[in-house]
Formats: structure tokens, sequence, C-alpha cells
């Protein structure tokens, strides 16, 4: 047990430093705060192009956060296409709280009667399932009967 949890943080870390070792351009942060002061004023499709700018600059890569935010925007800005790219760039990403937080996301709405949305969501629970901590496993398989047949 404790063995496993070592392993689990020493792969967060290991992942975290792949990441974050990246220094982001300091174009990066210019464009992302100025497209959060356009998303505060709902000036949602310039907020969005401000994120896409910020990602250029970053040779197409971004904060998971700001991944979510210009879906938002784009999707507030009526761009379902945009939208669903950037989710889809992190998809395989959510932890569990972000996932259950995107299915009732207000700026989303706009994309729930796209039949991508299901689709998105699928992956991204069948994503969130492997990225369970161990507590949310246990949970998890506590509430649901275990088949004697399943092979794990």
């Amino acid at each position: 047990m404790i063995r496993l949890k070592i392993v689990l943080i020493i792969i967060c870390i290991t992942h975290s430093v792949i990441f974050f070792g990246q220094t982001l351009p300091k174009e990066y942060s210019v464009f992302a705060k100025r497209a959060d002061s356009l998303y505060k004023l709902k000036n949602y499709k310039e907020a969005a192009v401000m994120f896409s700018k910020a990602f250029q600059t970053f040779e197409g890569k971004g904060k998971i956060n700001d991944r979510y935010k210009a879906a938002c925007c784009w999707a507030m800005a009526n761009n379902a296409d945009s939208a669903f790219f950037n989710l889809d760039r992190i998809a395989t990403k959510l932890d569990s709280s972000t996932y259950e937080f995107i299915k009732i996301e207000k700026d989303l709405k706009p994309l729930r009667t796209d039949e991508r949305w299901q689709l998105f969501l699928d992956r991204a629970k069948a994503n969130r399932v492997l990225r369970m901590s161990e507590r949310e496993i246990v949970w998890y398989y506590r509430k649901k009967p275990i088949n004697s047949g399943n092979i794990i």
C-alpha cells in the first residue's frame, strides 16, 4: 500500500516536471491574462482568440485550465468545433471532480445538444476511471456489485 502511494507520487512529480519544466513564454501569460479579462467582460469570441494566441506562443500547447476556459469561450461564442477541439485536448487529463463539474458547467451548455457532447463525456469518463485515486476506486466499487466474472 505504501509502495503504491510512493510510486504514484513519483509518477505525479515526474509528469509535472516534464510539463512544468518547460518554461511558458512570457507572451503566453500576457495573452492568457488578456483572455481572462475579456471573458469577465463577456466578450467570449475575443477571449477565445486570445487563448488561441497564447497556445500559439507555446507551440500549440497550453495549460489544462486555459484549454478548459478556451473551450468555454468558444462554446459561448457559438463555435462548437473550436470548443470541442479544446475539450478533446484535455479529455485524457481530467480528474474526477473536474469531470463531474464539466457535466454541469453552464458555459458549456450550448454544446450539450451537439452529438459530440456525449462522445466527449464518454471519453473523459473512461479516462477519469484510469486517473482515479485509490480512495475513489474503493468508493466506486463499494457502490457497484462486483460480478465474479469480471477480469481485473
